[in-house]
């Protein structure tokens, strides 16, 4: 394919593991890369897409634990020690991000414990609503257990069909700890996750502290098509949900899909990287989600043996 750089289409490449592979019994991975051209990316920066955000966020009794060694000059805190705890930090990101929405933009949000809660649900921004969800973001406080599975529902369940249309949407989740009620298969939270994203909900994973299960938060990140970040400060916390407004905000190209034609007799596997993928008649369909920067997966082909 030509690389031209003033291109409004997406550029697709193909690079394989090596040149050629046996034809019986042979098999060589592929790496398939979905860009958008810099002048795409430019026109999203230029005319920012409305977003609908949810943020569901780990309200149980380990969010109480200190998650920094000094105390933070400003932060309000929810303990008396004066050293910051983590949820303190949450909290204090998530009313930075209020700020950074515009009006019209949407949020819902989500805390969970053994329970979940909707404490807000998707809301139009605007100027008498910010002071109300900045209120509604202050008042969180800790609780008991953790239900990510709930918590996960119902946080997509924040997203109906006419808001996936209208809007770049994901799903941040802040979470600390192991789960301990509901679902915990990985497998099955990540088809969740996947299931989102084919519809249009992108699923980012923030960890809060050590004690969290890295395992989980990175696949929920990898299947439903967003980012998973470990944070360890109200610095990184801060910075880490910036980002992900601007990701959600220059969406590029919303819902990519790529289609794999494949030859008669070639079979291939499901892609390493999660996303969510679908047979097709000769091939079959990998679904990438919104697109802001480059994104890559790679799959095995392999010929049949004699």
């Amino acid at each position: 394919m030509k690389n031209e750089e003033n291109s409004n289409e997406l550029r697709v490449s193909l690079t394989p593991a090596r040149d050629a592979i046996a034809r019986h019994g042979g098999s060589v991975h592929i790496q398939v890369e979905l860009c958008p051209p810099p002048a795409l990316i430019a026109s999203a920066r230029g005319e920012r897409r409305a977003v609908a955000l949810a943020l569901v966020i780990d309200r149980s009794g380990s969010m109480s634990s200190a998650a920094a060694a000094q105390p933070v000059p400003g932060l309000a805190l929810a303990t008396d020690s004066g050293i910051p705890d983590k949820l303190s930090f949450v909290k204090e990101a998530a009313g930075r991000l209020l700020e950074l929405l515009q009006d019209g933009d949407l949020l819902s949000l989500v805390t969970f414990d053994d329970q979940v809660r909707v404490i807000k649900p998707m809301t139009r921004i605007n100027r008498t609503n910010r002071a109300t969800l900045g209120a509604a973001i202050r008042g969180i406080s800790t609780g008991g257990s953790t239900n990510i599975e709930g918590a996960l529902r119902e946080g997509y369940n924040q997203f109906s069909e006419p808001i996936r249309k209208g809007h770049s949407c994901k799903l941040v989740l802040l979470y600390d700890g192991e789960d301990n009620v509901g679902e915990a298969l990985h497998a099955v939270l990540g088809e969740r996750a996947a299931g989102a994203a084919h519809n249009g909900v992108v699923t980012s994973a923030l960890g809060v502290g050590f004690d969290y299960n890295i395992a989980l938060m990175a696949h929920l990140a990898e299947a439903g098509n967003g980012d998973f970040s470990h944070i360890e400060g109200l610095r990184d916390l801060d910075r880490q949900l910036r980002e992900e407004l601007a990701g959600a905000a220059e969406v590029t190209a919303a819902g990519a899909d790529v289609n794999i034609c494949l030859p008669e007799g070639v079979a291939a596997g499901t892609n390493l990287n999660g996303y969510p993928q679908q047979a097709q008649p000769g091939g079959f369909t990998v679904s990438l989600g919104d697109l802001v920067r480059p994104k890559s997966f790679v799959f095995e082909i392999s010929t049949p043996v004699k």
